[in-house]
């Protein structure tokens, strides 16, 4: 059974979308399947395809709890004038310098990446 408020890749690409970044974390929202002379197309590629200038999304299915960490460091960052790839590098090294042997796994953290323009500040410098 179909839900209604549900929104499918077909449609999103259909959108227009004015953000400077979209986040879709999630299980592997990065990866797709490759088309012939298109690449990779994904649910982050229809985001940026609507027009989101920046995506990040995931290469695999993230932990809720390193994901939520990953993002509070990346809008902390973003917030004081970093550029969104320097606020991303500069949450995956804050989150490796707290977390314990374990969660220092590149599972954990390595799965998140920005693609479009990832130099680009968020709020004015």
């Amino acid at each position: 059974k179909l839900v209604e408020d549900s929104l499918f890749v077909s449609e999103i690409y259909s959108l227009d979308i004015n953000a400077d970044v979209a986040l879709i974390l999630g299980c592997g929202t990065g990866d797709g399947k490759v088309q012939p002379g298109e690449g990779s197309m994904s649910l982050a590629y229809a985001f940026a395809f609507a027009g989101a200038k920046s995506v990040m999304a995931t290469h695999w299915s993230v932990q809720e709890g390193p994901a939520a960490d990953l993002v509070t460091g990346f809008f902390r960052e973003a917030s004081q004038g970093e550029m969104t790839d320097i606020a991303l590098a500069s949450s995956k090294r804050a989150f490796l310098r707290s977390a314990d042997n374990y969660w220092c796994l590149p599972y954990f953290w390595a799965g998140f990446y920005l693609f479009g323009d990832t130099r680009m500040p968020l709020v004015p410098r």
